[in-house]
């Protein structure tokens, strides 16, 4: 096994990886192959296929070296259904996506989480997010009892030898009852493990525990505590998603004539599909177009590109009948013109950021290596943190971080 200390600096984040995908055994086996030791997933990440595919391509053998934490949360109606048990502390972030920290909750996703990751034992199980609690209502001490419960129940599951460790995976410590969980910690020997975001612009290095107090990461390392975090290389800037690494693009302007000429033909379609129905041709009168002739030339990812395609767009053809093979052809080829002039918006608003910071006296002008790479070695360096979860999905990736590890 390994211990905590031999923990990689570098973690394989696995949030946007499935086992729908094949070739991420590869990247997963390729990363553990160079120096990765550490894999961190999630029983919210793709419901269970994150885990999946972590247990198909860990065997016997490569698991004993290997660090696996995993998290408990959040959950979908057809899992409730499952579950099938009366559930206080379950709430609804949306339609579809529901949450629970309660003992009995935690334990069935337990055991499905080790039948996934097709193993006796997780390193690590973190709760993960339960600051939703504060933001359905739940008071302060509502929270600290479900966190606490949670613990003895952790406690227990180390004892039968199904975990390691455990801790808490937040995007927001300040909602969470640290102070009083501090002051309990002798309770919770095995609490040692804490998770959030950290990036360049998004430099939590402190969080408070009371209106007069903060504690750091430093200092939290210091108490014996492990410190990883999470989304290193991508953060909100004015509003927007911004991906922190440097993408070699050339200028958009000539493809913004072709483009202009393919989207006026889209135009030109539902025009003619929305006469032959009677209905009327003005596309500003229609949100689904409107949104598209506004927006389509500054969406800040590929994510979000298809989020909207699906989401807004193809309802909308579909309901005026314009979704024939040349409709979806138009679609697939502005989706690439729409993907290239995200990247190229993305490089532009990162030069900005860069030269803020570079006047700031935060990062080094002269930076060697990729800058991806640089941050990383930059967050270890100055800010507490014993690990980084990386979302390095292709081996070229992790070839960018060898020099780290």
């Amino acid at each position: 096994m390994i211990k905590i200390e031999e923990i990689s600096k570098i973690g394989l984040g696995t949030y946007r990886m499935s086992s729908d995908n094949e070739e991420y055994t590869e990247v997963i086996k390729y990363a553990i192959d160079s120096g990765i030791n550490l894999i961190d997933t999630a029983v919210g990440y793709g419901y269970g296929k994150s885990e999946l595919l972590i247990g198909q391509s860990i065997d016997f053998e490569i698991r004993k070296s290997v660090f696996i934490v995993s998290k408990t949360g959040y959950t979908n109606k057809e899992e409730l259904i499952e579950f099938n048990q009366k559930d206080n502390n379950l709430i609804e972030l949306d339609s579809d996506t529901f949450f629970s920290n309660s003992p009995n909750f935690i334990t069935f996703q337990l055991e499905k989480s080790l039948k996934r990751l097709n193993t006796s034992y997780i390193d690590c199980y973190l709760l993960h997010n339960p600051e939703y609690y504060c933001e359905k209502s739940f008071s302060t001490e509502e929270l600290e009892r479900i966190i606490f419960d949670s613990f003895k129940l952790l406690e227990e599951k180390i004892k039968e030898g199904k975990l390691r460790y455990y801790g808490i995976s937040s995007n927001d410590f300040s909602k969470i009852p640290l102070k009083a969980i501090l002051n309990n910690i002798a309770d919770f020997p095995n609490f040692k493990f804490l998770q959030f975001p950290y990036n360049i612009v998004e430099r939590n290095s402190s969080f408070q525990l009371d209106n007069e107090n903060s504690i750091t990461t430093d200092q939290l390392k210091k108490m014996g505590f492990f410190i990883l975090t999470n989304r290193p290389l991508n953060t909100i800037l004015n509003g927007k998603l911004l991906r922190l690494a440097d993408i070699d693009i050339n200028d958009v302007k000539p493809l913004e004539y072709e483009e202009e000429l393919l989207f006026n033909d889209l135009l030109q379609k539902t025009q003619n599909s929305l006469s032959k129905m009677g209905e009327d041709p003005k596309i500003e009168e229609y949100y689904p177009i409107q949104f598209f002739v506004e927006n389509r030339k500054n969406m800040p990812d590929i994510t979000t590109i298809n989020l909207a395609i699906n989401d807004y767009l193809y309802p909308f053809l579909s309901a005026i009948n314009l979704m024939d093979e040349s409709t979806v052809n138009i679609i697939n080829n502005l989706k690439n013109y729409w993907h290239i002039f995200s990247l190229y918006d993305n490089q532009d608003r990162l030069n900005d950021l860069k030269n803020t910071l570079y006047n700031q006296g935060i990062i080094n002008k002269n930076y060697k290596g990729n800058f991806s790479s640089y941050l990383a070695g930059l967050y270890l360096e100055n800010s507490g943190i014993n690990s980084i979860l990386m979302g390095l999905r292709e081996k070229k990736y992790v070839d960018g971080i060898k020099n780290l590890l």
